[in-house]
């Protein structure tokens, strides 16, 4: 506005400034749902994490495309958005991760000693009765 000199007066429009505001709300909560959404897909089996990591140039793709259509016509706004959900794409990849190694080491630790397996369940069946 402070390029327009005297002769140009601003004058937004509220319903503008509002649809501005939706538009970048809904882009910016679908793009916090983006971990998990990949936790989710990868613990179904739906998607496979090495899968995933090999496709990262795919997923940069996907989240320009993405923050292009949700942001305004605005390089500075697509960037914006693009970024933190490429990040929050490679957090979900993390937190696949180590949920992945979490679940492997239970499964490790289960098979190694039935007995001790055995054992535990049936003093969890015990506590639960009391």
């Amino acid at each position: 506005m402070s390029f327009s000199g005297n002769d140009i007066t601003a004058m937004p429009k509220v319903s503008n400034y509002l649809g501005l505001i939706v538009k970048f709300s809904l882009a910016f909560g679908l793009a916090f749902q983006i971990p998990i959404l990949v936790v989710v897909l990868v613990r179904i089996g739906i998607l496979q994490l090495d899968s995933l990591r090999r496709g990262r140039r795919y997923a940069f793709l996907v989240c320009a495309i993405a923050a292009a259509i949700l942001s305004p016509p605005d390089v500075l706004s697509m960037v914006l958005l693009m970024i933190p959900m490429y990040l929050l794409f490679e957090l979900g990849l993390l937190f696949s991760t180590y949920f992945e190694r979490k679940a492997a080491r239970t499964a490790t630790n289960s098979v190694d000693d039935p007995e001790q397996a055995m054992n535990e369940a049936e003093k969890s069946f015990r506590d639960e009765e009391d």
